[in-house]
C-alpha cells in the first residue's frame, strides 16, 4: 500500500456560477472558511516505474478539521491575510466519495486505509507525535479580474516552504468562493516518499494540492491566526 502524505485545499467550482467580483469589496471583510462546504485534499500517485507498482494505489487524501479565515482590505489588496491550521490527525485517506469524485478507481476496505493512515502519522512520514499540525500563513497577493496570486508559507514537518499559489475567486452574496491548487514534493520538507517491498513499491516525490474553499462573513472581533 503506497502513500506519501501531504495536504490540501479544496474548492468549489467557479466558472459555472454567476457571482460578484471580489474588486467591488467597497470595505475591509472577512470570511470564515467553511470545512463543511469546502474541500482541501491532496493527490500522491504511484512510481509506475517500480517493479510492484500493480501492486499499489494512487491517493486522494482529504484534510478535517481545520480551520481557514481570508481577510480583505480594498485599501491594500496586496495586503490580503489567508491562513489554515490542518490537524494532521485530520487527514482521512481515500474516503469512497472522494475517490469517485477525482476519477480514481476502485475503493479500498477500512482496513487498508487504517494501514495507509498509519503511514501517513509515522516517524518517516509527517510524524504526527512531533508536528501536529500543517499550516500555512500567506505574506502577499496580487488581484486581478477575479484572480488572485497568494504567496505564502506553507509548514509541514517543521519545514516552511515559500509558495505562490493561483487562485479564482469570487463572491456568491456575502460569501466568498475561491479555489486553486499547486504542487510540492515530500523531500522539500524533509522526507521520502513512501516506500515498501525495497522500493518495488513506492510513491512519486510529486504530491498535488487542491483548495476549494467557501467561506461566510466572519463575526465580528473574532481572532485572526
Amino acid at each position: 500500500m503506497a502513500f506519501a502524505p501531504l495536504v490540501w485545499i479544496v474548492c468549489l467550482p467557479l466558472s459555472a456560477e454567476a457571482g460578484t467580483s471580489p474588486s467591488e469589496v467597497t470595505a475591509p471583510s472577512a470570511w470564515t472558511l467553511v470545512p463543511s462546504r469546502s474541500r482541501l485534499y491532496v493527490r500522491v500517485n504511484r512510481d509506475e516505474s517500480a517493479v510492484g507498482s500493480g501492486l499499489a494505489h494512487d491517493h486522494a487524501v482529504l484534510a478535517t478539521g481545520w480551520t481557514g479565515r481570508v481577510e480583505v482590505d480594498p485599501a491594500r489588496p496586496d495586503a490580503c491575510r489567508v491562513s489554515f491550521d490542518l490537524p494532521v490527525r485530520g487527514l482521512v485517506p481515500d474516503p469512497d466519495d472522494l475517490r469517485r469524485g477525482v476519477g480514481l478507481p476502485g475503493t479500498l476496505s477500512e482496513g487498508q486505509r487504517e494501514t495507509i493512515l498509519g503511514h501517513i502519522l509515522d516517524q518517516g512520514q509527517l510524524w504526527v507525535d512531533r508536528f501536529p499540525a500543517i499550516t500555512w500563513r500567506s505574506s502577499t497577493c496580487r488581484v486581478e479580474d477575479g484572480r488572485v496570486d497568494v504567496t505564502g508559507r506553507l509548514s509541514v514537518r517543521g519545514v516552511g516552504l515559500d509558495l505562490t499559489v493561483p487562485m479564482t475567486w469570487r463572491l456568491d452574496g456575502p460569501d466568498l468562493v475561491a479555489s486553486g491548487g499547486f504542487q510540492a514534493r515530500a523531500t522539500h520538507f524533509g522526507f521520502k516518499p513512501y516506500s515498501a517491498m525495497l522500493g518495488a513499491i513506492r510513491n512519486q516525490d510529486r504530491m498535488d494540492f487542491v483548495v476549494e474553499v467557501r467561506g461566510v462573513p466572519a463575526a465580528p472581533g473574532s481572532p485572526t491566526p
